[in-house]
């Protein structure tokens, strides 16, 4: 399996970070969802990366159940491949849930989980990205 898969989620959420058109960002959204069908036919961690990048991408457009029910099912891979990364997965499921229910600290807490959970994995959404998102809800929530 290429590497292009794993960082498919993560070249997208890059160009949503940097202000890319919404055009572009289905178009980008479509072939990601491909992408997830065929991690899932190769490694659980490379499943997993990308499940967890993609999780990301639904965070990033206001799609948070999206966003927690993939970030479950990329932290189930992870655990399965027995990557060190797996608790990301479990922490940005549960900041899904907590921002969905409008519970922007508890949400800011487990970002700040998962960005510590990520390590020092490239492929995944970067831990920047996350802290950056726990900063700004916990200024909107103050």
């Amino acid at each position: 399996m290429s590497d292009d898969v794993a960082c498919t989620a993560t070249k997208l959420t890059e160009r949503q970070q940097s202000g890319g058109t919404s055009r572009g960002r289905r178009s980008r959204v479509g072939g990601h969802d491909r992408a997830v069908d065929a991690a899932r036919h190769g490694e659980p961690a490379h499943e997993g990366v990308c499940l967890h990048n993609l999780a990301w991408a639904h965070w990033t457009r206001g799609r948070f159940e999206e966003a927690a029910a993939t970030a479950e099912r990329a932290a189930a891979s992870l655990q399965r491949a027995g990557a060190a990364e797996a608790g990301a997965g479990g922490a940005l499921a549960d900041a899904a849930r907590a921002r969905a229910a409008g519970d922007r600290e508890a949400a800011a807490d487990a970002l700040d989980r998962a960005a510590a959970e990520t390590g020092r994995n490239v492929e995944m959404v970067r831990p920047a990205w996350l802290t950056e998102e726990a900063r700004a809800l916990r200024t909107a929530a103050s």
